[in-house]
């Protein structure tokens, strides 16, 4: 083997969250303070937990000073932190730590997912504005609007099961959140959460109704007076 490679293989890997490389300027890092968080990071993955700063000065090509300056500003930000570990032995050292950052970022994390949650919400409600406008033919009041959105916030009906409201609706020619809200609120009481739960609904509804039509016709033969087959050819004798 190569003996450059094999020293290439020997120096090892520094492991570093894709999340961060791709947000560090969220986090509020410069490419000086996140180059210097890879140096720092290098040295606690290969177990030096307080490395040489003037090192890792020459690594980056910088003033001992401007290292010493980055360390601050990373303090100052609270993403890095010095803490005293105790060895085995009784003695303490400093420990860099990165833990702030991670905190952060997990932070950060959270609310770009809430925020795409919020935007998912905003996006499903135009979108049943805009179906319900289309099936109505006119736009929607304030008043018509306050009473979707408490359909959506309050009683956290889904956008899908409004839909399948708003077809029930046009179905019978009834063009009118009122007449929605009362299918809405007979689909809650049988527990109708989602447009599967409104199509079970129907099916069973049918079936129903097949099967009192069926027993219905039965009864209606049952009930029906015999009458006896008489043979007019069947003359009685004189």
């Amino acid at each position: 083997m190569d003996p450059t490679f094999s020293k290439f293989i020997a120096q090892g890997q520094i492991t570093v969250s894709n999340m961060i490389l791709h947000h560090y300027v969220q986090l509020g890092l410069t490419n000086d303070e996140f180059i210097l968080f890879l140096q720092i990071s290098s040295s606690l993955q290969s177990g030096n937990d307080f490395p040489d700063l003037e090192m890792i000065a020459q690594r980056m090509g910088i003033k001992n000073t401007e290292v010493y300056d980055l360390v601050h500003q990373l303090l100052a930000k609270k993403v890095l932190t010095i803490t005293p570990v105790s060895e085995q032995n009784g003695k303490q050292h400093d420990r860099y730590s990165f833990e702030l950052l991670y905190r952060k970022l997990t932070a950060l994390e959270e609310k770009s997912q809430k925020d795409e949650a919020d935007h998912s919400v905003i996006l499903e409600k135009e979108q049943v504005y805009n179906q319900i406008e289309e099936e109505f033919g006119h736009p929607l009041s304030p008043i018509e609007m306050e009473t979707i959105d408490s359909w959506l916030k309050e009683d956290n009906y889904s956008p899908e099961l409004i839909g399948a409201a708003l077809r029930e609706a046009v179905l019978s020619r009834a063009y009118s959140l009122k007449y929605m809200d009362k299918i809405l609120l007979n689909w809650e009481k049988q527990n109708v959460k989602s447009a599967a739960d409104v199509a079970n609904l129907q099916t069973k509804r049918r079936q129903n109704f097949a099967g009192n039509k069926t027993e219905n016709k039965k009864q209606g033969n049952q009930s029906k007076p015999k009458i006896p087959l008489y043979r007019w050819s069947d003359k009685p004798d004189k």
